[in-house]
């Protein structure tokens, strides 16, 4: 059987609000964050439908290399910021996404 709360999420898929959500999440991160330069997360590899979620909205998958740490921009200070609280976030089943604020300008 299928959770009451489950059926209600699936009524709404489709309808816009993951896309509304984003746009209110990015809004208010930029208003509390001046030198913000990216906004970034990690996904289960299985979780297809936020994949399809963030790739509508102009996020850009990260390949996941160590290297990225060397990185001068947004997504290089997100992952020294993770090594460094010891949240290291490469890691098998784990995909890295991300999307710079002159995107995320354009879009809002």
């Amino acid at each position: 059987m299928v959770p009451s709360f489950q059926l209600m999420v699936e009524d709404l898929r489709g309808n816009g609000l993951g896309e509304m959500l984003l746009k209110e999440h990015w809004k208010d991160a930029i208003r509390n964050n001046p030198s913000l330069q990216t906004l970034t997360l990690h996904i289960l590899k299985e979780n297809e439908v936020a994949r399809m979620l963030y790739l509508k909205n102009k996020y850009i998958q990260i390949p996941q290399d160590p290297l990225l740490i060397n990185e001068t921009n947004g997504f290089g200070k997100w992952v020294k910021n993770c090594k460094d609280k010891d949240q290291w976030l490469l890691r098998k089943g784990i995909d890295l996404y991300g999307i710079s604020l002159e995107e995320v300008q354009k879009i809002i």
